[in-house]
Formats: structure tokens, sequence, C-alpha cells
């Protein structure tokens, strides 16, 4: 089968670690301009072209960065300029213009009298950028802008929110990247900026960085995905609707709902390569082909490539390991063989045997594993609101409950306040009683003092002393 189908980029099972997925489209920025511009960000979410990618934001999806890059650890390499093809249990998936347009409804035809370089001017705070050509980004948006925009026109807030929604979301850059000088001239006439199509623009950003993701795979220990990987990850998930029972798969997927809508001409690009290997596929997927036999071949990796140790299978170990490493030569370049390789490949044989034995592959379990992690996470943070709101709830009853007792003054508790007022404490009348016991001058006062009108005390009962016989010491 050399040169009939496309090859893996890696063999089925193996994934290549990462340290760090730096994902540049995140929902941050727009769920705090749900809250600072609230009223701006409604406006943005009744629009046509961007209100249904809002729905992304408003329904929370959790993102998923395991399974992203486990489905791009699952590549097909072909020459294809426009298209990718994944292997997902040894079946080949396409991810096109006509899936992404499935899953995302923005628009991909260009529209050749649109001019995007006229614009009219304002006076507000956008035509100032543009007229002093200032550099603006998501950090200066969030940190400094976000704080200063009341003083701006609301078109000019609304302007904002659009240009959050497109940097930083459908065609997602890092916060410090500049907005490109197009997409503040586009949102200055919200007519040109509904016919611009941003569809093929996210498209063709997302897979371009696709493409560099999947050359840094053996390079280096992380790697940055911008573009619209939103999308990507929906899309995972309808071509895999019922990823449990490992039903039926969608290979290819269109806005119609047709199956058999695979190579729709409204898609077309005139710089597409042709690839035949890709067409063999397209016809025995036709042909209902049984691909669970079928044997993929893989990609030869680059001499003197750097092996993870799920890819040690292939490593060559040495006879006789001295004291000090051996030192090989291989094509002119010196090369240290590694002592270790051996328990490593024996763990990985181990770790295999028992995956083939339970009946699950590892690519199955990785996959399970990313989708049970975002739905827990989703789950997680519904209880977590919903356990706020009631907290809130129940405190601000607990806030007006006081507040209408401490206004609620009626007779009976100034009835209460007053009784309560002339009683005296028991401490009280017995220490008054005792000093006028003490200072009472004689019978005669005493006369004097029951003739007043204040009312008369009563005496103690005198203490009375035990009969005990008092015991008589005798002298000796």
């Amino acid at each position: 089968m050399a040169n009939l189908f496309p090859k893996r980029i890696l063999e089925e099972g193996a994934e290549t670690k990462m340290d760090k997925i730096n994902n540049t489209c995140r929902r941050t920025i727009l769920e705090t301009l749900k809250v600072v511009l609230k009223d701006e960000y409604e406006e943005v979410l009744k629009d046509p072209v961007f209100g249904p990618i809002l729905a992304i934001v408003e329904n929370k999806l959790v993102y998923s960065g395991k399974i992203i890059h486990s489905f791009i650890c699952k590549q097909l390499k072909v020459s294809k300029l426009h298209e990718l093809w994944f292997v997902f249990a040894n079946r080949p998936l396409r991810f096109s213009m006509q899936e992404f347009y499935a899953v995302t409804g923005l628009k991909f035809r260009e529209e050749p009298e649109l001019d995007v370089n006229n614009w009219k001017s304002d006076k507000g705070f956008w035509s100032l950028v543009l007229t002093k050509n200032k550099k603006i980004n998501l950090l200066i948006i969030r940190d400094e802008l976000l704080k200063v925009c009341n003083e701006w026109t609301y078109v000019d807030r609304v302007r904002l929110v659009y240009l959050c929604v497109i940097h930083g979301f459908v065609i997602a850059k890092d916060l410090r990247v500049f907005i490109p000088q197009e997409f503040i001239r586009l949102v200055m006439d919200f007519e040109k900026m509904g016919m611009y199509p941003w569809g093929l623009r996210a498209y063709d950003e997302l897979i371009a960085s696709i493409f560099k993701a999947r050359e840094d795979l053996h390079l280096k220990n992380s790697y940055v995905l911008d573009g619209f990987s939103y999308a990507f990850q929906i899309w995972i998930m309808e071509a895999i609707p019922d990823i449990g029972s490992m039903g039926q798969l969608f290979p290819f997927i269109s806005s119609t709902g047709s199956l058999d809508a695979i190579d729709n001409a409204e898609f077309f690009r005139e710089d597409e390569k042709n690839d035949e290997r890709v067409g063999r596929i397209v016809a025995l997927i036709g042909a209902k082909q049984d691909w669970r036999q079928f044997a993929w071949e893989v990609e030869t990796l680059p001499p003197n490539m750097e092996l993870s140790d799920s890819e040690e299978d292939d490593v060559e170990e040495p006879a006789v390991v001295a004291e000090e490493p051996a030192v090989t030569t291989k094509r002119g370049k010196r090369k240290l063989i590694d002592p270790g390789a051996e328990s490593r490949k024996k763990e990985l044989l181990c770790q295999r045997a028992a995956e083939h034995n339970s009946g699950v592959s590892g690519e199955m379990k990785s996959f399970i594993e990313g989708l049970f992690t975002s739905s827990f996470n989703s789950f997680t943070e519904l209880v977590k609101k919903d356990i706020q709101e009631r907290f809130d709830k129940f405190d601000n009853e607990i806030t007006l409950l006081k507040e209408k007792v401490s206004q609620t003054t009626g007779p009976s508790d100034t009835v209460g306040k007053d009784r309560a007022s002339e009683i005296p404490c028991p401490s009280e009348t017995l220490g008054k009683e005792q000093e006028k016991s003490s200072h009472s001058p004689g019978p005669s006062a005493a006369k004097r003092k029951g003739k007043s009108k204040e009312p008369e005390s009563v005496d103690p009962p005198p203490l009375r002393r035990s009969p005990r016989p008092v015991r008589k010491v005798t002298k000796t």
C-alpha cells in the first residue's frame, strides 16, 4: 500500500507529551464584556452573524485541550492546502471548509465589490485610532479601555465588543497581538462588516495553526493554537456523537444534513492541490469500506529525532552496557546510547499489552477521559453557580427581614420597655436597703420615713444561728 494512501503522523495510541498548550481562543474577555458592557454585549448578541458564535459563551462550553491535542496527533499527512484528515478508531474523518461552515454558519464567500479600505470618520475613539494609526490589543482593552469607555459614544462601545469577539474568539490571537487596522475599518461600517467572509478568514487561520502545531509535536514540549479552536472541538463532537458505544461516525458533515454531500462545489478553492490518495479514501468511504482491519502506514520520523516514552518501540538497545556510555557513529553524527531505553520499552510494552487485553485502546481511553473531564468541569460550574445564587438569595432575604424589623415599632414594644425600666434589679434593691439600714439614726427617723409617700421597704429576715452548742475549751 506504499503511497496509495496518506500516512499517519503517529502510530495508533501514541501521543506526544505536551507540558502546555497555549489556546488563544478564550471566553474570559467576552465574559468580562458581558458584565462591564451589558447593553452593548446584548446588542451584539442579536447580530445574525456573531450572535450564534456568542452562544458558546452563553452555554459555557468547556474547552478541552486534551481532546484537541489527541486529535492533532491523529492526523493523516496529506498534501491538501485547505483540508485536514484524521483517523479515529481506524476510520478516516475529514475537516474542511464545508464542516467548518456546518458548525459555525460564518460566511465563506468573498464579495468582490466589498471595499474594506475606505471608511467614514465620526470623530469618535476608533476614528481617532485609525487616523493616528494607534496600536490596540486585547490587553490594552482589558486593562485600560474598559475603565474609560463609559465616556465614549454608545456605537463606539458596540464596536469594542465586536472587535473583542473577532480578535479574541473568531480569529483568535494572543492578548498582546495588535488588532489589524482592517478589522477596525470594518467595524466602522456594520453593513460592510456583515458582508465580510469571516468564516473563510477564521478557517484559514485555524488550519494554519493546526499545521504549525503538527510540526512542533516532535520538536517542542508546548505549542500555541490560534484561531477558532472551539469550532474544531464542536466538529469533533459532531463527527463522533456517540463516543461511549462507538456507534456511527460521520466522515463528512454538511449544513444541509445530507451525508452524501462529500464535495460541495460551493467550497471549491482555486489554489487547492490535488491528492489522489485522498481520492482513494473518499472512494472507499462511498463503497462502505470496513476500516477495522485496514492497516494505516505511519510516517517515518526524521533522523535523530528524540522520541517520547510512548514511542520507544523503535529504539535499538545495546547488547552490553559499559561503565561509561558508549558512542556510536551514524551519518557522521555522534549519538549517545540511552541505557534506560530497555526499562522504558518494557514499561511501554506492558502498558500496551494491558490496553489490548482490556478491549479498550489507548486512543479510546484518552478520548473518553477528555470528554469526561469536559463534562465534569461543566457540571461543576453549573453547581457552583446554583449554590452561589441560592446563598445570594438567602442573604438578600435576611437583609430585608432585618430592615423590616428595625422599622417596625408598635404600642406593645413601648409598654414592654417602660415596664422593664420600672422593675429594679434585685442586686440594686438589696444594696440600697443595706445602705439605708447602716445609716439609720434611730427609731424616730424610721417613723418619719414611714410617713413619707415612698413605698416601705421590707427588712431582710434576721440570720438564725445554729442550735448546736458552743464547744467549750478546757485548760489543762
